[in-house]
């Protein structure tokens, strides 16, 4: 039976809806910023070019507490340890990073939780789609272009406002008008086998990662190890990993590596488009950690956009003072520092007990 006024239409046509709030990117940042919107009664479409959860590399430990943002539910069902301290071997010595009372700005009142990834974006998805949200894999944004009143994502995906949640090397980034200047590299993976190390250690020697550090973040069966290089080449991060994994006697194969933003985006904010997480260039530039500040900035812009389809777009420019008021010390402190460790420390090692002591303390045997 052929029905009257529907010659003519194809499927793509359901797409000319448009939608209140799409994100893109179905990782850390955008999925925080998926339940913020669900928070407050809106239904996100979230585009992810990955056909399954916690595909990126990544060390998988964040802190409990951070930015003044407790990650509280969103790592609940994730966590397979929790640590109180951190472990610098440092040019040989062994030292400790621990909580320092009375030095202005570097107070650590915080535990590191170490989280399988996988689970714990698969748990996050779950949750967002119980909640209401729509999540499509295997759909990558390739286009971006301004349409009436909207953004029209590959030609055919109509959004009143977007949050760019898509990574380093994030294309709503550069459509914003948007800019990081510099990057790190960094290349892991989890392995079984690593013996002696009970708590996350950082190894910081040039003879095996220049101008960066590798990692033993130990979890309940398995450790997430790895190393980044944070002046230099992405090879220079391959051959450290390959370096680091025969120290360790683990397998090399199956490494993953990824870039991370060591530099704030010219632009967080234009128009109905927020960018959250590394497309923001939110990471810390010492550590090259990422996922405290893609949950907080996650959740902002969420919260930012909700308030938005009530009181107007102009209401989006709260979202950069809401990150900087939380974000741009700790990232210029930590800038600072990294230049001086990546550089100084690295050639200098009789400048290290001076310099480093303010944070690190030796560990007594």
């Amino acid at each position: 039976m052929k029905v009257a006024g529907l010659q003519g239409f194809t499927p793509a046509l359901l797409r000319e809806k448009m939608e209140e709030v799409v994100v893109v990117g179905g990782g850390p940042a955008g999925l925080s910023a998926s339940l913020a919107l669900l928070e407050r009664g809106v239904s996100p479409l979230v585009l992810e070019r990955s056909l399954e959860p916690g595909q990126k590399a990544c060390g998988e430990l964040l802190a409990d507490r951070l930015y003044g943002f407790e990650v509280g539910e969103l790592v609940r069902g994730a966590v397979e340890k929790s640590y109180e301290g951190m472990r610098v071997r440092f040019h040989g010595r062994e030292l400790l990073l621990g909580r320092r009372r009375g030095l202005p700005g570097w107070n650590r009142d915080f535990r590191y939780l170490f989280l399988d990834r996988k689970r714990w974006e698969g748990l996050l998805c779950r949750r967002v789609e119980r909640k209401g949200g729509e999540i499509r894999r295997g759909e990558e944004v390739r286009r971006v272009e301004r349409g009436e009143g909207c953004l029209v994502l590959n030609g055919e995906i109509r959004a009143k406002l977007v949050i760019g949640a898509d990574g380093a090397l994030s294309l709503l980034r550069g459509f914003a008008g948007g800019k990081v200047s510099r990057f790190a590299f960094a290349v892991g993976r989890r392995v079984r086998g690593v013996e002696g190390v009970e708590e996350p250690t950082l190894v910081v020697d040039p003879s095996l990662v220049p101008s960066g550090y590798a990692w033993i973040f130990p979890g309940r069966r398995e450790a997430n190890v790895g190393a980044g290089v944070w002046w230099g080449r992405p090879e220079w991060a391959w051959g450290s990993w390959r370096r680091f994994s025969r120290l360790l006697g683990v397998e090399e194969g199956g490494a993953r590596g990824a870039f991370i933003p060591l530099s704030l985006s010219t632009r967080t904010v234009s128009r109905r488009l927020l960018l959250a997480g590394d497309a923001g260039g939110f990471a810390d530039p010492l550590t090259g950690g990422g996922l405290n500040a893609a949950l907080l900035t996650g959740w902002l812009a969420g919260e930012t956009c909700a308030e938005a389809l009530k009181r107007g777009e102009g209401r989006l420019e709260e979202y950069e003072r809401g990150w900087r008021s939380s974000l741009y010390l700790p990232h210029l402190r930590s800038h600072l520092l990294s230049r001086l460790l990546y550089t100084l420390l690295l050639r200098w090692r009789r400048l290290t007990p001076f310099l480093a002591s303010p944070l690190l303390t030796p560990v007594r045997r």
